[in-house]
Parts: structure tokens; sequence; C-alpha cells
């Protein structure tokens, strides 16, 4: 009995384990609000701008505090734009640099829901992937 609670625990605990650690990846359509992936807070996702008029939407939850959304690129002198919404659509702010990284750190409001916007600033960007986190 013992041996067999025993291995069910490990079984469970390695699945566990590697659910919590897969890649997540954006799905598409995501080029809107309407259609934007869930992010959690503390989540990595891989994401891919197919096209230069491409964008993905990204929807969090606010938690009452300060959350950081950020950009990196995976290619070399591939360089994203960072958008941040409120769940109105309104822009709340915008990073534009040539940086490996874009980060918009924001005050939220505890239940509220927010939106980034990534898109290509230039051509490299184009058919690359990128990762955020929130």
């Amino acid at each position: 009995m013992k041996k067999t609670f025993l291995l069910t625990f490990l079984v469970f605990s390695l699945l566990f384990v590697s659910i919590s650690f897969a890649a997540l990846t954006e799905t598409e359509p995501n080029d809107s609000i309407d259609t934007a992936d869930f992010i959690a807070v503390g989540t990595w996702m891989s994401g891919k701008i197919a096209t230069s008029s491409d964008v993905d939407y990204y929807e969090f939850r606010g938690t009452g505090g300060k959350l950081s959304f950020r950009v990196t690129n995976t290619v070399a002198f591939s360089t994203y734009g960072l958008a941040i919404y409120d769940e109105n659509g309104n822009l709340l702010e915008k990073s534009e640099n040539d940086a490996m990284l874009q980060q918009i750190d924001i005050n939220t409001h505890r239940h509220k829901y927010y939106y980034a916007k990534i898109y290509p600033l230039n051509y490299k960007a184009i058919g690359n992937s990128y990762r955020v986190i929130l």
C-alpha cells in the first residue's frame, strides 16, 4: 500500500513539474483585444510576428499593485514595440526603442483587465520569435 501510494505520488509530482515548466506559445488569431491570449503573472510565453502587419495581444489581470510587462527578442537586431491598454482600449503607455528588451511598469487595479500589444519595429522582427513575461 505504501509503495503504491509513493509511486502514484511520484508520477503525479513529475507530471506537475513537467506541465509547470512547459513553454507556453501564443495562439492565433490574437491580433485584437477581443482575441487576446491570457497571460498570468510570472508566466513566460513565446510568440512570433508573421508579417509586417501582424500584431499580438495579451490579456492580463491587475493585482492592485505594480506589474512589469517585458518583451525580449530571440534574434539579434529584431526589435518589437510594446503598448499597454486598459480594459476599455485606452492607451496607457507605449515603449519603442532599439533595445533587445521593451519593458513597461504599470500600476494596476485589482480585478481589472489590461492588454499588451506586441508589434514589429523593424523588418528583422518579421518571421522571428519573441518572449514575453509578466
